[in-house]
This record gives C-alpha cells, structure tokens and sequence, in this order.
C-alpha cells in the first residue's frame, strides 16, 4: 500500500526543467507526490527537449533518461520494486535499475493518439533479496520516443511471500520441465 511505512514512492506527471535544481539543469523533481524519499529526481541529457505539453522528447539523439531516488531509511530485502511508464512512440528498450535487467517488462496498455504515436504504458519489476541504499533507472532509448508520466513504487516484502513466491516459480519450472521431457 502505497504511503506505509515499509513503502517508498515517487511519482512524476509534468516534467519541469526548473522544479529540482535550476533552470537549464535538465533534472526535474517528482511533481505529483513522494514518500519516505530523501531526495528524488529524474534527468535526461543535451539534445532532450521538455515540451509545452511537459513530456521529454528529442527528434536527434539518443534519450538518457534516468531516475535517482535515494530513500529516508535503508531499505533492507526482501523488496519488490515497480516502475511505471507512460510514453508515446515505438517499443522503448527495457530499463535498467542499479544496472540489473527487470524480471518483467510488460505493456500493460496501448492507445491511439492524435499524432503518429502510439501511447503505451509499461510496467517494470525488480525483486531484492538484500538491503538497498538507493535506487537509479536508466531509461536509454533511441530518438522519437517521448517520456510523459513515471511512477515508481518500493515495498519491503514480509519472508513468507517471497518464500511463496519463489516456491511458486519453482514449481512451474518444475512442470514446464516434466511437459517438455514426456515423449510424443
């Protein structure tokens, strides 16, 4: 649940160069809420452009965009983390967080647009076993692809839900290999 105690949460809507640091930084602070977070910000490079609509795109280069949060506590494991995106435009290439691939990369919707782009919604998943002192997303993506809204959510998870969990995981591997092995 979002706003626990065990939780950490960050959400950006409208983009705004000036809202972090100052002008002309090209970082910008959550704007639509946070909680339990010391210090949050997203950020993208040179050639990145915030529209009027308050979304990032660039028609030239490639997009670096990344989020770094770091939270009020450490954070310790087990931990799932969610990443929630919203972007207009062809197929993003999956985030990174602290340099670890997701363990799912989903379009959880698609809309049409009055442009040429599509908008499409993403979720991503990262499962922490040890403690977390921070948290960076690296969204790298090539030009033609505009960054519109970011939520992300953090929740330390009690042990016998990750134990389910990977119990669960276990046992589908288990049947998929047993499917796999009978002869036809």
């Amino acid at each position: 649940m979002r706003g626990g105690a065990s939780t950490l949460y960050a959400e950006w809507d409208t983009i705004s160069d000036a809202s972090y640091g100052g002008s002309g930084d090209r970082t910008a602070a959550p704007d639509i809420g946070t909680h339990n977070v010391a210090d949050a910000y997203l950020s993208w490079n040179p050639g990145v452009f915030v529209t009027s609509t308050g979304n990032l795109i660039t028609p030239s280069v490639v997009q670096e965009f990344f989020i770094r949060i770091s939270p009020v506590s450490l954070f310790s494991g087990p931990l799932v983390v969610a990443l929630q995106v919203e972007m207009w435009g062809d197929e993003p290439a999956a985030p990174l967080l602290n340099g670890l691939a997701a363990s799912s990369w989903t379009r959880t919707f698609t809309g049409t647009s009055v442009t040429d782009h599509d908008l499409n919604q993403y979720l991503g998943l990262w499962y922490f076993a040890n403690t977390v002192n921070h948290f960076e997303f690296d969204l790298t993506n090539q030009p033609f692809i505009s960054l519109a809204q970011v939520a992300v959510d953090i929740a330390q998870v009690s042990e016998p839900y990750m134990l389910a969990i990977m119990l669960t995981g276990l046992i589908l591997i288990g049947s998929m290999t047993r499917y796999r092995s009978r002869p036809i």
